[in-house]
């Protein structure tokens, strides 16, 4: 099909007569009126009544329009993004982020990625949920998604790099603990706090115990599970509780002395975030620099130490 009859048709649609047309686009009706008949021997069915006071699509041509206009997005949006890849300057980054994801973090891989391309443009979308991440990059409303992925679940559709392991700590309001203590009895300790959990069984200890099912062995009932990490966070400052969060996501708080991080039985988590893209033979320069930025951002080693308060808790009384 030759798309410059298309759009000979397209415009006739538009402006209601073969001759509003080929006066708007600079040609004459002969040639316009001979692409309209190659559209009609193409598609073999009448494409436009036509009348005294000017042309109107039949039920084929208002169905050959509607795909054509769809056509014409679809085609702007190529040169568009050809254009971004030929110039990543003035490239269009599109971000989705989960809500375990410290934005500190990702604004601080951001404003790396912007320095090499002062004319980018940026959209971030937050706090989705895996599922609506993957979903956005397959149908390529964003071009990178930063979120935890579950170990089972790690997509066969699409590209994903570790960004950061993101150790998960055990964390208390620094306002209920008593002062100057760095040891304290697990036996007192439990007794006296309730847990909040995340509901996410990809949160274990080393010999695979879910921390909810080692809080409900070890402590009170458990007064919250929740999924949004952020709550989990607010309700910790807030109650007299112990709660497990991804390192990144309490650095602050744990540097200000809002929040202590508590050593439990030598448990050990993490929370892993991957950057997830499609699949594609060569990314475009722009997504490459903010991968390479976010691992420089999100790695805790490359950052200045952060002195906080740790208290350990052990079986016996603390003496």
């Amino acid at each position: 099909m030759n798309y410059r009859h298309l759009q000979f048709f397209i415009k006739v649609v538009q402006q209601g007569s073969i001759k509003a047309a080929a006066d708007q686009l600079g040609v004459s009706q002969p040639t316009i009126s001979a692409a309209i008949r190659n559209l009609e021997k193409e598609f073999d069915a009448k494409l436009l009544d036509r009348r005294r006071e000017g042309s109107v699509p039949t039920v084929y041509g208002r169905a050959l329009y509607d795909s054509a206009i769809t056509l014409n997005t679809v085609v702007q949006n190529a040169h568009e993004k050809i254009a971004d890849l030929r110039d990543p300057a003035r490239s269009h980054l599109r971000i989705g982020t989960g809500p375990s994801v410290s934005i500190d973090h990702v604004s601080e891989a951001l404003a790396e990625v912007a320095r090499h391309y002062p004319d980018m443009r940026i959209s971030h979308v937050g706090r989705n949920s895996y599922q609506t991440l993957e979903q956005l990059l397959i149908v390529d409303d964003i071009d990178v998604a930063l979120c935890h992925v579950p170990a089972h679940r790690l997509p066969e559709t699409l590209d994903y790099r570790l960004v950061s392991p993101n150790p998960i700590v055990a964390v208390t309001a620094a306002s209920h603990l008593p002062a100057g203590k760095e040891s304290l009895s697990t036996l007192n300790m439990l007794a006296d706090f309730r847990w909040i959990t995340p509901r996410d069984d990809e949160i274990r200890r080393p010999k695979g115990v879910p921390l909810s099912q080692y809080a409900q062995q070890h402590g009170p009932p458990i007064s919250l599970i929740a999924q949004d990490l952020q709550l989990i966070k607010n309700m910790t400052l807030a109650t007299k509780s112990i709660s497990f969060l991804p390192r990144q996501m309490v650095e602050a708080e744990l540097t200000a002395g809002q929040l202590v991080e508590l050593v439990i039985d030598g448990i050990e988590t993490t929370r892993p975030i991957y950057a997830l893209t499609r699949q594609v033979r060569d990314q475009p320069p722009v997504v490459q620099s903010l991968l390479d930025a976010a691992v420089r951002a999100f790695d805790i080693s490359a950052h200045a130490v952060r002195r906080h308060r740790v208290v350990s808790l052990v079986r016996e009384p603390a003496a």
